[in-house]
């Protein structure tokens, strides 16, 4: 029997997603759908709840629309937020430094590097930086695996 498949998916997926105007909508709908329907476990860096929680109250005005989310987050049996612990910020400040990327994208490369996961990413810059260190695919790629 082959691993279980497990993937940390980008804050750029997770924002895709909710709103139908964003640039890779409907691929990260889907993949997020398609996690769902399979449940595929996640493992997400814990700045990933700061992240789209936040970009949800600055782009709807609703603190009470991101606080639902960031208890619908918290609750799914899909999810496991995985600490930042020195480790990881080691980790994470080597993948900036090597690969030239920014802090929170260093931190999803880390995660997924160190649990082992596919890493689901809309920013090009990302996926092409970090396929020579680690599992990284964008929605569409992932969806047609």
């Amino acid at each position: 029997m082959g691993a279980v498949e497990r993937v940390t998916i980008d804050a750029s997926v997770w924002l895709a997603a909710l709103w139908a105007h964003e640039p890779g909508h409907a691929a990260a709908a889907q993949v997020l759908a398609e996690i769902d329907r399979q449940q595929i476990r996640m493992v997400q860096p814990m700045l990933f709840l700061p992240e789209v929680c936040g970009a949800v109250r600055r782009r709807t005005g609703r603190e009470d629309m991101a606080a639902a989310l960031t208890d619908v987050l918290l609750r799914s049996p899909l999810m496991t937020m995985s600490p930042l612990t020195l480790d990881v910020a080691t980790e994470s400040a080597a993948c900036a430094v090597r690969l030239g990327l920014r802090g929170a994208d260093a931190c999803y490369v880390a995660t997924s590097r160190l649990e082992q996961t596919t890493l689901i990413t809309l920013d090009i810059k990302v996926i092409e930086r970090t396929r020579v260190l680690a599992h990284v695919w964008s929605p569409s790629e992932w969806l047609g695996r």
